[in-house]
């Protein structure tokens, strides 16, 4: 199966998670999803990784809860 069909850029992950890229690449830093390295400069994210994340609800603990009020009191 080709690369394309099992994984996502990094750009259209973000679409279908509903995030941007920046934070893609820091689930990816954190190991939350793995990766496929084509070569040092191409990555691309599981798909599975990606579409089982879109049925799981992320943790959400108190300094979250913290950011999100600061942010709407803005």
């Amino acid at each position: 199966m080709p690369i394309e069909k099992q994984s996502y850029r990094y750009s259209d992950a973000a679409i279908v998670l509903g995030v941007s890229r920046r934070t893609i690449r820091r689930w990816v830093d954190l190991g939350l999803l793995p990766v496929i390295r084509v070569t040092q400069r191409t990555i691309f994210v599981c798909r599975k990784a990606v579409e089982a994340m879109m049925s799981t609800p992320l943790p959400f603990d108190e300094t979250d809860r913290k950011v999100l009020f600061a942010h709407k009191r803005s």
